[in-house]
């Protein structure tokens, strides 16, 4: 079997794995409403309205090219088709860790761009493809959990520490105007509308991405979560404990997932500090 399979009704085309890194959007049906006292309050619509889609990028023959474009565009266009992975498991997460490696999805596929054929590798083309689940997926197990690193996220232990360090953002409930004199007026409502936000990119292995994504998108969601972090860390900035244990929340609808090579992933994170 090859790869990657695609199929519709009698017909498929077969095409090799895509080159790293692929990148999968998670999207969650979250509604955020900021409150006077800057807190957050999250609607979550619920998971059946979760939205994962896959960008990547196949080096194809002028063959499997060919093959590919009279597929998408005359074959199966417009129409729902599956994919099929190698049921031995392959390096390929089409909608994340903890969606699985196997099996069969039903997906939509698009160009995302026009391929183009390219002098290295020489008469290739590189084809840009986003493959978004439209159906049920495939039964998985979650792998057994290898230790990464020494800080905890939730229910995940034993996670790294992110690589590139954090970009905390504390937003304060004062302000200041200045009169025509240069005279200074504050307005403060209080420290405790004061607000801390942290972005972050989490460096992991397979399994632990797979054990985050799960904790995030299936058990969490919209709720508070602690994470502990160790010396030096200051997620929240300098205005926060250099380590703790803080409560948290997610702080954005959109967790993206970049696969960098074999057994290496990041996930682009912001919490919030409640």
């Amino acid at each position: 079997m090859s790869d990657v399979l695609f199929t519709y009704g009698a017909n498929s085309v077969e095409l090799p794995f895509p080159v790293a890194s692929d990148e999968v959007e998670i999207s969650l049906p979250f509604d955020f409403t900021e409150l006077d006292n800057n807190t957050t309050v999250i609607t979550d619509c619920g998971n059946k309205y979760d939205k994962r889609k896959c960008s990547c990028t196949f080096i194809l023959t002028t063959t499997q090219q060919e093959n590919l474009s009279t597929f998408i565009n005359t074959t199966a266009r417009a129409k729902n088709v599956a994919l099929t992975l190698p049921a031995t498991g392959s390096d390929l997460y089409p909608f994340g860790c903890d969606r699985g490696n196997t099996g069969n999805f039903t997906v939509s596929i698009e160009f995302k761009d026009t391929p183009k054929i390219q002098q290295n590798p020489f008469k290739y083309f590189i084809c840009n493809l986003i493959i978004t689940n439209v159906g049920s997926y495939p039964a998985f197990a979650l792998p057994t959990e290898i230790d990464d690193g020494l800080w905890t996220f939730g229910d995940v232990v034993n996670c790294r520490m992110p690589q590139g360090l954090f970009e905390p953002i504390q937003k304060y409930s004062m302000s200041v105007q200045l009169t025509e004199n240069s005279s200074a007026q504050y307005f403060d409502r209080g420290s405790l509308g004061d607000s801390a936000v942290v972005k972050y990119v989490q460096q992991c292995n397979t399994s632990k991405c797979a054990a985050i994504l799960n904790y995030l998108t299936s058990t969490k969601r919209n709720g508070n979560f602690d994470i502990t972090t160790k010396d030096y860390y200051y997620i929240f900035g300098a205005d926060h404990a250099s380590a703790d244990t803080y409560t948290v929340h997610l702080f954005t609808d959109k967790i993206i997932v970049k696969h960098l090579g074999y057994d290496n992933f990041e996930i682009q994170l912001a919490l919030k500090n409640v």
